[in-house]
C-alpha cells in the first residue's frame, strides 16, 4: 500500500467504491416524465400568482 492510498478514510473509501458502482450501474431510471408535469404544475402556480395575485384559480 502506498502512502496515499492509506491516508483515505474509511468513509471516504466507502465513498468512492459507490460512486465506481454507481457510475458503472447500468440500470439508471430516471423519472422524465414525472418531473416535466412536475415543471408544469409549478409554472402554471407562478403564471397564476404572478396575473392573479391570489390562489383563487385553484379553489
Amino acid at each position: 500500500m502506498n502512502s496515499v492510498r492509506s491516508s483515505l478514510s474509511p468513509a471516504m473509501v466507502e465513498t468512492l467504491i459507490c460512486t465506481q458502482n454507481w457510475l458503472k450501474s447500468t440500470s439508471i431510471s430516471l423519472q422524465v416524465e414525472s418531473t416535466i408535469e412536475e415543471m408544469e404544475f409549478y409554472e402554471t402556480i407562478e403564471l397564476v400568482w404572478g396575473h392573479a395575485g391570489n390562489w383563487a384559480a385553484f379553489n
